[in-house]
């Protein structure tokens, strides 16, 4: 394993995994990336064989599960973000994480201050309407679908189908907006993010 820094964050993965991760990377929205920085976060791909508890034993919980549904974790206080498969979805979803922690207020969440996000998903949870089966676990969850699927990432779809941002606006409007003024106030707290924008 290489770790190489870039200009945003520290990589940690092999030569090839490095250069892709690297290139999808910096495909990110730069307010996202400028958050990474901020945290001062370290990217690892997981090693062929390697598990998420081989990198913290806390993360043993995540080991066994089918990689469909962790492909990837972020720890606040570790400040690294493990991923066990290299999807540009998977990675805008914990740099997701990364934002919501960074707009916090050093206990809580963003998401968990947020009184349009709490409104979206008990309303989200009331009619059974999420971005993904995933956005139902937790609030945490939830915002960080919500935000990946409104900075336009999202999984594969077939010909015809719409996007996870369609979707998005089409059953919570709401978030789109939050997502937008979520993109402003991470530009406005880190100087080195772009104008992407949902």
């Amino acid at each position: 394993m290489t770790t190489t820094t870039t200009p945003l964050v520290e990589i940690q993965a092999d030569d090839h995994l490095r250069d892709r991760l690297t290139r999808t990377l910096d495909a990110m929205p730069g307010e996202y990336l400028a958050a990474a920085r901020g945290a001062h976060i370290t990217i690892r791909m997981l090693e062929h064989g390697e598990r998420f508890g081989d990198i913290d034993r806390r993360f043993t919980q995540f080991d066994g599960k089918p990689p469909g549904i962790i492909g990837g974790l972020y720890c606040r206080d570790r400040a690294i973000v493990v991923l066990a498969r290299l999807e540009p979805f998977i990675l805008a979803h914990e740099l997701s994480h990364v934002a919501d922690a960074a707009l916090g207020d050093g206990t809580c969440w963003r998401s968990q201050l947020d009184d349009r996000i709490a409104r979206a998903y008990r309303s989200a949870k009331n009619h059974g309407l999420f971005i993904s089966a995933y956005a139902q676990v937790n609030i945490l969850e939830y915002a960080a679908e919500a935000f990946r699927a409104a900075c336009g990432y999202g999984p594969p779809r077939p010909a015809g189908r719409p996007t996870d941002l369609e979707r998005l606006a089409r059953i919570d409007p709401l978030l789109v907006e939050a997502a937008k003024d979520w993109l402003g106030d991470l530009r406005a707290r880190f100087p080195l993010a772009s104008t992407t924008s949902p």
